[in-house]
């Protein structure tokens, strides 16, 4: 039958359509690759311009064509990552975490497109730092040398440490040792330098993290305990006539730990201890025909040494505006301006 078919054509009408068959087969053809063609990830970019140790912000980007789906996946693996993204193009933000690790940590981010005419994948690695051996950039003291009593202030500049801790030789009880590495602040107040010497403290700071550990050190001088001073020495008045009669001296003394008023030459009941802070005694010198000279000493003594301060006293004058002595002799400005000396 095929036969009898074939001879209802001429050789030149079959070719024709034989022809026309295999271009409907070919179109045919064409379409269904259009329709089955493989998507293909145009553009896929991961910026990491904000990521440090301490994590931060990547922003990732993509476009493709030919598909039906895209899922963007990262390991190890981020919960606020979205998932699903458009084809077309999309933007989207991840927070990576801060790395607890002394070795680097490296996300793999993924994109995967699908359509009809199959899947494929593109990647983009990005790699936190590991956190690295904590900076100090400063850390001093206000001052190189404070009163013997005074308070040491320290401050620092510290990066990338998860702990720091401070701590001085010789060691000042109360001290804190726990610092803020954000705000490397502290006020010290040492024990009062009763010492005739300065006293050194060594302040050590010390920055960990899990890159290692940093320290710097400074130190402060707390001045000497200062040489006693005497702020007050007086006697009234500083002479008596013939007949003798009584003195007041008033004495009052900084930085001593034992004073006293001695006389020479001597009189009975002397010398006395007095307090140093501030105190008042009476002193009674003898009557004598010719004038005589009594020194008055006052000693102050602490533990940086000795302050010493001494009077004349005069008996046996009378009118006496002024007072001078030396080691043998002495003279007095009497009222009316007459000068008078002895020794």
């Amino acid at each position: 039958m095929a036969t009898a078919v074939l001879r209802m054509f001429s050789p030149a009408r079959l070719r024709r359509l034989v022809m026309l068959m295999l271009g409907l087969l070919l179109t045919g053809s064409g379409a269904a690759q259009a329709a089955t063609a493989s998507p293909s990830v145009t553009s896929f970019t991961v910026d990491t311009s904000a990521v440090t140790y301490a994590g931060g912000d990547v922003v990732i980007a993509g476009a493709a064509t030919n598909a039906g789906s895209c899922t963007l996946t990262v390991k190890p693996a981020i919960k606020t990552l979205a998932r699903t993204v458009t084809c077309a193009g999309f933007t989207t933000g991840v927070t990576l975490p801060a790395t607890s690790k002394v070795t680097a940590v490296s996300y793999t981010f993924t994109l995967t497109v699908s359509g009809p005419g199959g899947k494929t994948t593109h990647t983009a690695t990005v790699t936190v730092p590991g956190y690295p051996k904590p900076a100090i950039d400063t850390f001093r003291a206000t001052q190189d040398q404070v009163d013997y009593n005074g308070t040491i202030t320290l401050t620092g500049n510290v990066r990338a440490a998860t702990a720091c801790t401070l701590a001085v030789k010789p060691s000042i009880k109360g001290m804190t040792s726990k610092i803020d590495c954000a705000n490397t602040q502290a006020s010290v107040t040492p024990p009062v330098n009763t010492r005739a010497t300065p006293v050194a403290y060594i302040f050590t700071l010390t920055a960990k993290s899990p890159g290692g550990i940093t320290t710097a050190t400074t130190t402060v001088s707390a001045a000497a305990y200062p040489k006693p001073q005497v702020d007050t020495f007086s006697a009234t008045p500083g002479a008596v006539g013939i007949t003798g009669g009584r003195i007041t001296v008033a004495t009052a003394s900084r930085f001593a730990e034992t004073c006293t008023l001695g006389i020479t030459p001597a009189l009975k009941g002397w010398p006395v201890k007095v307090a140093c802070s501030t105190a008042t005694v009476t002193a009674t010198l003898p009557a004598a025909a010719t004038p005589a000279a009594y020194t008055l000493t006052y000693t102050a003594t602490g533990t940086a040494g000795t302050s010493t301060a001494t009077r004349v006293l005069i008996t046996g004058v009378t009118s006496a505006t002024a007072i001078t002595a030396d080691g043998s002799h002495s003279c007095a400005l009497l009222t009316g301006g007459r000068v008078t000396c002895w020794g």
